[in-house]
C-alpha cells in the first residue's frame, strides 16, 4: 500500500509508546478500499525518509471500510493502546458515511 497521508495532530507523538500512527490506505475496483494502521518510530521521521511501520491492523472486505482521512490513538484504562480512525461523508449522506471504528491493541 502506498501512504497517502500521515496525520499528526500535535507536536507530541501520538501513541502511548512515544512512535506516530500512520494510515495506509488503498483502493481499488478488484479490492475496493482498503486501511492499515501502523506505528512508525519517532524518529524515523526525518525528511525523505521511506517510512516503514509495524503494522497495528488491517481492515478489507469483508469488514466495514470507508475512505479513512484520519487516526489518533491514546492509552486506555487497561494499559492497551486505543486507536481511532476517522471517515467522513462530505456532506454526500447518500453515498458517504462517517464512521469512528476504535480498535483496542494490548501491548505485549
Amino acid at each position: 500500500m502506498r501512504v497517502l497521508m500521515l496525520v499528526v495532530a500535535s507536536p507530541q507523538p501520538m501513541l502511548p509508546s512515544g512512535d506516530v500512527p500512520v494510515l495506509e490506505r488503498a483502493c481499488s475496483p478488484e479490492l475496493g478500499t482498503r486501511a492499515r494502521p501502523v506505528r512508525v518510530p519517532v524518529a524515523a521521521l526525518v525528511p525523505g525518509a521511506y517510512l516503514r511501520g509495524e503494522l497495528l491492523g488491517e481492515l478489507e472486505r469483508p469488514l466495514q471500510v470507508d475512505n479513512f482521512e484520519g487516526v489518533a490513538a491514546r492509552r486506555g484504562r487497561h494499559g492497551e493502546t486505543l486507536v481511532y480512525l476517522l471517515s467522513d461523508d462530505n456532506f454526500d449522506h447518500q453515498t458517504q458515511r462517517t464512521l469512528l471504528p476504535l480498535f483496542a491493541r494490548r501491548e505485549s
